[in-house]
């Protein structure tokens, strides 16, 4: 039997949050109004003390008798007048533009109403006073301001929690009707709209005017009318007067000028009255660029961007890439975005499941990505896929015109620039291939200064991407596997003994190889499994005695472990692929832990024994040993990028937390002293958690661990191990022994025991993002548990392998792809998809991001994985900065 979809739409409109009449709202009826206010703006009869920090949430659902309960759930009327709810997705262009909006239109029915949940003083109005109109009449007397204001729509099914619901947001864009049939159209798009140009321009447009006539010596000048200086002139800047633009210092209405007739432009006589207007200046990285153009002109919420996300993909795949710019005419906001993506080979997107605007160069699969697996026989609909050649995208030549001389005229002139970057591709160009010549031109708005080192790699790359076009694909999926599941209470873990006699104590994924690694500690054997379900065992070297650890770098592609015992001090071993180990020397101590710290390119491992307890590596190969803060019984250590921290967790003695932020020196916290044994971070925040075998079990650090507090609701068991499940925002825990030996949190500080596991002793969890699935070992035994996978959105990477594209000896060819649109269906059961092919490099590939390479080295290292190299170097030159290949 399917289950019922319930969709609603939401607005939520501005509200006074003060009582009318109650200090310090001065208002009385007979005195500022006949009768009560409507707690809205318009109808405010004390508006110097109107305050608009409440909102009146209204929500429109399709008409019932059995409204779920969940829709009624933190709104203040519930209208069942909803006839149709379409959404039309938003799409990304990669190193293109800002794409297209996403939308939502709501067809609702008007009709007469009680006014009950509308009108917060209806039960003290006079008897008098009678509600004039329908809903809707009313709803807009007393709310005109509803465009602009937020707009949700919500799809879900009944019975489930209103969280599990498919949530996306907007901005009210437009309100229409009642028309004669009595329906209302409101119509919303995602807030990215507000770049559009006609929401927004930059610069803003200046009012004031020359007081007098200036001849084009003149060094002071003033402005009418009085007082505009300090409303919209910066206190030094630029400023243009008909074609000249002036640097300027202000005071007051007055101009002192530094500079006339600058940017190529010629001093010339003004006329009073003559228009003044404010140049913007940009200066900075693209991303730092496009939070001011958002902010600052656009009028958008700071809190939709994630800068420290920005910061940190601008800073690894676009270092040293820097604009500048000076925009003397008002121009819209969009038009100066797109041609910053153009020119930068980035991309923005508004993300309305996270509702934040995401941002990304146009690069290759980064190391820490996982990719979605798409297959026919799992995912795509039957007879569903396509790929579609699109020939317009095809530019054998580009050219990039840098230098703007004049930002004032024409910018798409080139004798408006000073230098030119022309590359193209005679082969492309050749009667053997293509056979003709295509141009793409590009334009320097944003580098009014020449970098020569800006200008190659931006014409490399845009070759490199578009020199054979691109590719679209298309197929549908069902909603299964688009949507994220969200439900976890009562879901059994499925237990397998495939996996062999040991006690398996740790387990890795690695995303990349698209295998679990397991070790054991009673054992010299790994075990490997592509899902958790069938595994092979492979032989360690004789010398590891009893492995306690094992990791896995993304960044390198190689695994390491490490042992608590051995023969000597061969106590650690690596393996490029799981199966053939090498024996290393790290020390004599018992090493319980090892983990890959990416921001700092090193393995680091903790011991419980030892003089100097903490040890590090750049590839696992030879070891570095320094002392931790502390002589405890370290157990567990892990790596927290976006905190840029190390954080190591104890068994013993009175300092059982220690942080590094370079694995070098160590500081040692004072926490509960509980038998700690495994830490993660809890997904989308700066929690971390730890988990132990005694006291209280549990704690949280909101200060990258520098102070603790203790978790509540925490089962008594010896808890092992704890891993995060992003898609979920969850952390899910295991225990050796206990009442329980599962356990999840959402928040760090609750925690909530599930039963839905056998009695093992389990030790050791890894979780995959692209499989969504966790996997526990321990004694003897395997476990699966299936969470469900990502929401498949916009802005996502996905292999796909499908039998309607082989290669020439007939088997099955992954693509790479970046989806662009996903597109539901009204009921929302089946979604459409769009992707384009996500290989950006074409034919060329990129020096590894790494200085002891030299340009021999990196080119063996490329081939050795499997990638294609071009010796020309021509993506060396001019200062360029090398790229990180995937």
């Amino acid at each position: 039997m399917s289950r019922e979809v319930i969709q609603f739409v939401e607005l939520r409109l501005d509200r006074c949050g003060l009582s009318y009449g109650v200090s310090p709202c001065s208002a009385a009826i007979g005195v500022t109004g006949e009768t009560q206010c409507f707690n809205t703006a318009i109808t405010c009869q004390d508006r110097n003390n109107y305050d608009n920090s409440s909102q009146f949430v209204l929500r429109f659902v399709s008409p019932s008798e059995d409204i779920p309960p969940e829709v009624y759930e933190g709104a203040d009327l519930v209208v069942p007048s909803l006839m149709d709810l379409r959404i039309t997705p938003g799409r990304i262009e990669p190193g293109k533009s800002l794409g297209r909006r996403a939308s939502v239109s709501a067809l609702i029915t008007d009709h007469p109403h009680h006014d009950r949940g509308l009108d917060p003083y209806i039960d003290e109005r006079d008897e008098e006073f009678s509600a004039q109109g329908s809903l809707w009449t009313r709803l807009v007397a007393r709310n005109p301001f509803i465009v602009n204001r937020p707009m949700f729509s919500y799809v879900g099914y009944r019975g489930d929690a209103l969280d599990a619901y498919q949530r996306r947001r907007y901005i009210v864009n437009s309100v229409s009707g009642p028309d004669g049939s009595g329906s209302v159209r409101v119509t919303g798009k995602d807030p990215l709209k507000l770049a559009d140009d006609d929401r927004s321009v930059c610069p803003k447009p200046s009012n004031g005017v020359l007081a007098d006539d200036i001849s084009s010596s003149d060094t002071i000048f003033d402005l009418l009318p009085e007082g505009i200086g300090d409303e919209e002139y910066p206190e030094s800047g630029l400023v243009i007067i008909s074609d000249e633009i002036i640097e300027y210092t202000r005071s007051g209405d007055t101009m002192t000028v530094v500079n006339r007739g600058v940017f190529a432009t010629d001093p010339e006589d003004h006329e009073a009255a003559d228009s003044v207007q404010a140049c913007a200046e940009f200066s900075g990285s693209p991303w730092s660029v496009a939070r001011d153009l958002w902010i600052d002109f656009a009028g958008g919420d700071p809190d939709f961007i994630p800068f420290s996300e920005w910061e940190e993909e601008g800073g690894r795949w676009l270092l040293g890439y820097n604009v500048n710019a000076v925009i003397c005419d008002p121009t819209g906001v969009r038009e100066l975005w797109d041609r910053l993506c153009e020119t930068t080979l980035t991309y923005f997107w508004w993300d309305d499941v996270r509702e934040v605007i995401r941002f990304r160069a146009l690069r290759p699969v980064d190391v820490r990505e996982e990719v979605y697996e798409i297959n026919d026989d799992a995912h795509i609909v039957e007879e569903s896929f396509s790929e579609i050649e699109d020939p317009d995208s095809r530019k054998n030549t580009v050219i990039f015109h840098t230098g703007i001389r004049n930002p004032a005229t024409d910018i798409e002139e080139s004798v408006n620039y000073r230098g030119r970057r022309i590359r193209g591709d005679l082969a492309a160009i050749s009667s053997e291939e293509y056979g003709d010549l295509r141009i793409l031109k590009l334009w320097g708005q944003w580098f009014r200064l020449i970098d020569e080192g800006a200008a190659t790699r931006l014409t490399f790359r845009t070759l490199a991407r578009y020199r054979d076009g691109l590719k679209k694909y298309r197929w549908m999926m069902d909603a299964k596997d688009v949507v994220p599941k969200y439900e976890i209470s009562g879901r059994s873990w499925g237990v397998s003994g495939d996996i062999g006699d040991g006690e398996w104590i740790d387990v890795v994924r690695s995303g990349r190889q698209k295998k679990y690694v397991s070790i054991a500690a009673s054992s010299i054997v790994v075990g490997v499994s592509g899902n958790g379900d069938i595994w092979e065992r492979h032989s360690l070297p004789p010398f590891i005695f009893s492995p306690s650890s094992v990791a896995y770098a993304e960044d390198i592609d190689v695994f390491c472990l490490v042992a608590s015992d051995g023969f000597n001090i061969l106590r650690a071993a690596t393996s490029i692929d799981a199966f053939s180990w090498t024996t290393r020397s790290i020390g004599e101590n018992e090493w319980r832990s090892v983990t890959r710290s990416l921001f700092l390119a090193r393995f680091v491992s903790v011991a419980s024994s030892g003089t100097n307890r903490v040890a590090y590596s750049t590839a696992g190969e030879s070891w570095t040993s320094v002392a931790a803060s502390d002589d405890n019984a370290w157990w567990a250590i892990e790596s927290f990028e976006q905190l840029e921290r190390l954080v190591a967790v104890a068994k013993s003695g009175t300092n059982r937390i220690m942080y590094s932020d370079d694995a070098e020196s160590w500081t040692g916290v004072s926490a509960d002293t509980g038998d700690w044994t495994d830490l993660a971070q809890l997904p989308g925040s700066d929690r971390i958690v730890v988990v132990g075998e005694s006291g209280d079990r549990a704690m949280y650090s909101d200060d990258a661990g520098e102070t603790w507090a203790v978790a509540s609701g925490v089962p008594e068991g010896d808890w092992q191990s704890v891993e995060p499940v992003s898609q979920l925002r969850a952390l899910v825990a295991i225990a050796k022994t206990g009442p329980v030996r599962v356990m999840w949190t959402f928040d760090g500080e609750s925690w909530i025991a599930e039963n839905a596991i056998s009695a093992g002793n389990w030790m050791g969890l890894a979780y995959s993002d692209s499989l969504g699935r966790m996997l526990a070992v321990g004694d003897g035994l395997s476990a699966t548990l299936d969470v469900g996978g990502r929401a498949l959105d916009v802005g996502a990477v996905a292999e796909i392998t499908t039998r309607t594209k082989v290669d020439f000896i007939g088997r099955p060819q992954p693509q790479l792809v970046e989806i662009v649109e996903v597109s539901p269906d009204k009921a929302g059961h089946r979604y459409a998809i769009e992707a384009v092919d996500f290989d950006f490099t074409g034919r060329y590939g990129f020096i590894m991001e790494d200085s002891s390479l030299d340009y021999g080295d990196a080119s063996d290292e490329l081939q050795r994985r499997g990638a294609w190299f071009a010796p020309d170097g021509d993506g060396f030159a001019n200062g360029d900065l090398p790229y990180r290949f995937i």
